[in-house]
């Protein structure tokens, strides 16, 4: 599920009314899509910022 801060980023974009309770986000590493938990329509992309970068082990 989205978290609060992800949450207000859909609404600024969408709409203050729009509802964000059921958006999930994907787990993938630098993925940024969201979308409803019972379909795939109605999804987006989160701002940048929120990405989040693969962690790398230095050799």
């Amino acid at each position: 599920m989205l978290n609060a801060a992800e949450k207000g980023a859909v609404r600024e974009e969408k709409g203050a009314r729009h509802y964000v309770g059921d958006l999930w986000r994907c787990t993938a590493k630098g993925c940024l899509w969201y979308q409803p938990v019972h379909h795939a329509k109605g999804g987006g992309q989160l701002p940048e910022k929120f990405r989040e970068e693969e962690v790398t082990t230095p050799e």
